[in-house]
C-alpha cells in the first residue's frame, strides 16, 4: 500500500561510467552531454541520493582536460558525502586476464589518482564488465579494495537461492578476504527502462520480504542518456523518490551501508549440507546452526574448495582401482587354477 511504513531496507546503486583509450573525442563528447552530465546534475538536485560512482582511467582524464567542471561538481558530491567514488582498474583491464601484480597496480594507480584529485582513497573496486574468478579477492585485498559488487548470476551459480541475495557476503582466497554485494538483475532491468512504480514496488516487496536487508545494483551509466531511446531518462527517472513515505529508507552509498551492516555480522549461519556462511538473522533456515563468528568469513565460491574435495576423494578411489583390479585378477588366476589345475600366468593390469 502506497505511504505504508516499510521495514528498514538498503539501496544500493553503483553507476559505472567508461570510455576505451583512443575512442573518438565525438563520442566522448556526446556521452558526456547526453549521460555523465545530466546524471551528475541530477545527484545535485536531489541531495537526499546516495549513490556509489565508478568512472574509468581513460573517462576521468578526458574529463578532467575537457570539462574540468565536472570534477568541481565530482568534488561538491564526494565533500558533503552523497557520492562514493570507487576505483578499480585504472584502464579498465579484465583483471583476471592480466598477471596478479598488473592487477594490483592497475588498482593502486586509480587508488593514487583518486586520492590526489578528490582527497579520498576508495574503498570499493569495479570489476571491469563484471568478470569474476575465484582469484579476484586476493588481488583486490593485495590492493587495499575492501568490497567489490557481483552479479546475481554467480551466486545463483554457486548454489544460493535468490532470496539470499538481499545481503552482503565476504570471500576469500589464498586467506585474503573482501566483501561482495549481489547485484540484482531484476534492478537492471527495471533501471531506467521501467516505470518507477515498478521499481518501488520490487524494493517495497524486498523490504517486506527481507527487514534489515539491501538490494545492490551496478550498471552503466551510459544506459542514463547515451543508449538508444534514452536520452533525457536521468532527469526523468532519478528526479522519482525511490522510497515514498517519511518512514522510508533511501538509497545509500556502498561502503556506508557494508559499515551499517556490520552489526549484524556478530553470529553467522553455516548449513550442515553447504559450503556457505550467511549472515546474521537474515537467512535462518531449518538445518543451520548458529556459529559464533564475528565477521565470519563467508566463502562466496567455496564450491570450489568442494569440488577440490570431491577431486582428491576421486583421486584416492581411482588410486585404490589398481589395487583392487590386482586383487580381483589375482581371484580370477586362483579359481581358474583350481579349475585347469594349471600353474597361474600373472596378468599386467
Amino acid at each position: 500500500m502506497r505511504g505504508s511504513k516499510l521495514a528498514k531496507f538498503t539501496l544500493v546503486l553503483l553507476i559505472h561510467g567508461h570510455q576505451p583509450v583512443g575512442n573518438f573525442d565525438s563520442v566522448f563528447e556526446q556521452t558526456y552531454q547526453r549521460s555523465y552530465l545530466p546524471f551528475v546534475q541530477c545527484l545535485l538536485r536531489h541531495p537526499g541520493v546516495r549513490i556509489g560512482l565508478h568512472y574509468s582511467g581513460p573517462l576521468l582524464e578526458w574529463l578532467e582536460q575537457r570539462h574540468p567542471e565536472f570534477f568541481r561538481y565530482l568534488q561538491e558530491l564526494t565533500s558533503r558525502e552523497q557520492i562514493e567514488l570507487v576505483g578499480g582498474g585504472f584502464y579498465e583491464p579484465i583483471l583476471v586476464s592480466i598477471p596478479l601484480g598488473d592487477q594490483i597496480r592497475q588498482i593502486q594507480l586509480m587508488r593514487n589518482y583518486l586520492r590526489e584529485k578528490f582527497g579520498r582513497e576508495p574503498e570499493g573496486a569495479w570489476l571491469a564488465e563484471r568478470v569474476w574468478e575465484p582469484q579476484v579477492p586476493s588481488a583486490l585485498a593485495s590492493a587495499g579494495v575492501g568490497y567489490t559488487l557481483v552479479d546475481d548470476v554467480h551466486f545463483l551459480a554457486a548454489g544460493f537461492e535468490q532470496g539470499q541475495l538481499f545481503g552482503d557476503y565476504v570471500t576469500e582466497d589464498r586467506g585474503l578476504t573482501v566483501r561482495v554485494l549481489p547485484g540484482q538483475k531484476t534492478l537492471r532491468y527495471l533501471l531506467p527502462f521501467r516505470p518507477s512504480e515498478e521499481t518501488i514496488g520490487f524494493l517495497r516487496d524486498a523490504a517486506e520480504r527481507y527487514p534489515g536487508g539491501m538490494a545492490a545494483m551496478g550498471d552503466d551509466c551510459e544506459k542514463f542518456g547515451a543508449w538508444p531511446g534514452t536520452h533525457g531518462m536521468a532527469e526523468r527517472r532519478a528526479a522519482r523518490p525511490i522510497y515514498p513515505g517519511p518512514s522510508a529508507a533511501g538509497a545509500c552509498r556502498p561502503a556506508y551501508s557494508l559499515i551499517l551492516r556490520n552489526d549484524g555480522m556478530d553470529a553467522a549461519y553455516q548449513s550442515t549440507d553447504s559450503f556457505s556462511l550467511h549472515q546474521s538473522g537474515v537467512f535462518e533456515s531449518p538445518g543451520r546452526a548458529a556459529v559464533p563468528a564475528g565477521r565470519a568469513m563467508a566463502c562466496l565460491f567455496h564450491q570450489i574448495s568442494g569440488i577440490e574435495s570431491a577431486a582428491q576423494k576421486n583421486a584416492a578411489d581411482i588410486r585404490k582401482v589398481p589395487q583392487r583390479c590386482v586383487k580381483a585378477n589375482q581371484r580370477t588366476q586362483e579359481l581358474e587354477t583350481a579349475a585347469c589345475g594349471k600353474t597361474p600366468v600373472t596378468r599386467a593390469v
